[in-house]
């Protein structure tokens, strides 16, 4: 059977490439319009745990990480970087749209210092609109001058 498909390609090859790409444009006619479909959901069922899940978290008041910013040069454990740190936070949670500020001062986790102990993180949550604001006013650095 595959012996005589072979055959039948081999001596039609011009007619077997025509068909697969005359297939292949229907086929992507036929499929343009399933994205439009799916398009209000945005590929998510609502009905899935999953999605439930994040709609509850979302009511609870849970953000996720929108805008991660660097401070450099401040070494966040002494008494001037905490300050910094601290001056930064209360800057940032001054803002409606923030839903938190995380920082080393916050959690302890020395996850948020670099290795030569020189910079910081801080991890803001919030509306798109506040990590947008955030991302627009400079904040990629807060080292002072």
């Amino acid at each position: 059977m595959t012996e005589r498909l072979a055959r039948l390609a081999d001596r039609r090859a011009k007619r077997v490439v025509v068909l697969g790409v005359l297939l292949f444009v229907l086929a992507g006619v036929l499929g343009a319009g399933v994205a439009k479909r799916l398009d209000p959901f945005g590929a998510d069922d609502p009905a899935t745990e999953s999605v439930i899940a994040d709609h509850q978290l979302q009511k609870a008041g849970y953000r996720e990480t929108g805008v991660v910013i660097l401070v450099r040069r401040i070494d966040p454990r002494s008494p001037r970087g905490h300050e910094r740190i601290e001056t930064i936070s209360r800057e940032l949670r001054s803002d409606r749209d923030v839903a938190s500020v995380s920082s080393f001062l916050d959690t302890g986790s020395r996850d948020l210092i670099s290795r030569e102990g020189d910079s910081t993180y801080l991890a803001v949550a919030g509306d798109e609109v506040a990590c947008c604001r955030c991302s627009s006013a400079g904040w990629r650095s807060s080292a002072p001058s």
